[in-house]
């Protein structure tokens, strides 16, 4: 397929490391960026001040971005969350955007990880325009995932948020995990009209039974792309044939990847993430 026009790094895939080891890893696999949470980057914070992470990033030619928005819908956390999610996703809009100021960080991903129809759609079509609109202001864009077991659970619930939001700066990130889980709808995603930009997060693993943990797998039975038997290729064959190809990265929460060393594991994820895509070591 046509190179992404940009390759990142996402944090599940290193989420054991220091940040200084996430940035070893982002280097050696040959990727462009480094997406962290907020949690992670108040943690870098906290260590090395904004001005050390932002100086860390640029020593090795790493552009940063920041993974998992959740205060644009109103409810930030999943009922019965225990201490380890509300650290992860209880950060408002604005204690964002102050990261997105100090770090200067390139783009947004959006995720609603309330329950099932605890909102309104209206409610969240406004949320997520006015977060599109505050990161215009910064021009950066947005993108919105979504996941099978949450409160945008599917590519068709993703798709009707975006569409009435109509934002410029706002496009849809495609876990290709979370597509296989929630109903792998390839028409749908070829009826995305071609001036909305999808991106990807790259994960291989295998089908869930219907009464496994699926929030349990997500989080620890992940492979590299191309190492388990989900239908990577019919993905990227659907988002190539679009037209448009965003950016693109792996997301490969693993206790397997967890007991790898950075540059070990910054290497399997470049090499497989390549393989995948079908591009080169040199190709952006």
């Amino acid at each position: 397929m046509t190179a992404p026009a940009e390759l990142i790094m996402w944090e599940g895939s290193v989420r054991t490391f220091t940040y200084r080891e996430q940035l070893e890893a982002t280097a050696e696999a040959g990727f462009d960026s480094l997406a962290l949470t907020p949690a992670a980057f108040r943690a870098a914070i906290d260590g090395l001040g904004a001005t050390g992470v932002r100086h860390l990033a640029t020593q090795v030619g790493i552009n940063l971005h920041l993974d998992t928005v959740t205060g644009w819908a109103p409810i930030r956390i999943p009922s019965g969350a225990d201490d380890n999610l509300i650290a992860r996703f209880d950060f408002s809009v604005d204690e964002c955007l102050e990261l997105v100021d100090s770090l200067d960080l390139r783009s947004i991903l959006a995720v609603g990880v309330f329950d099932h129809d605890a909102i309104p759609q209206d409610t969240l079509v406004r949320g997520f325009g006015e977060l599109c609109d505050a990161a215009l202001v910064r021009e950066i864009p947005v993108n919105l995932e979504f996941m099978p077991f949450w409160g945008v659970p599917d590519p068709a619930a993703a798709w009707h948020i975006l569409d009435r939001a109509q934002k410029p700066n706002s496009g849809l990130m495609l876990d290709t995990w979370h597509f296989a889980h929630s109903g792998c709808d390839l028409d749908l995603l070829a009826q995305i009209p071609q001036d909305v930009t999808v991106n990807l997060q790259l994960a291989d693993g295998f089908p869930a039974s219907p009464e496994a943990d699926l929030i349990e797998l997500t989080l620890h039975e992940r492979q590299l792309p191309g190492e388990g038997t989900l239908d990577l290729e019919s993905v990227l064959n659907a988002v190539h044939g679009r037209g448009s190809v965003g950016t693109a990265g792996p997301e490969v929460f693993s206790d397997e990847l967890d007991t790898m060393a950075a540059p070990e594991a910054g290497r399997a994820l470049g090499t497989s993430t390549r393989r995948v895509l079908g591009i080169g070591a040199h190709d952006r």
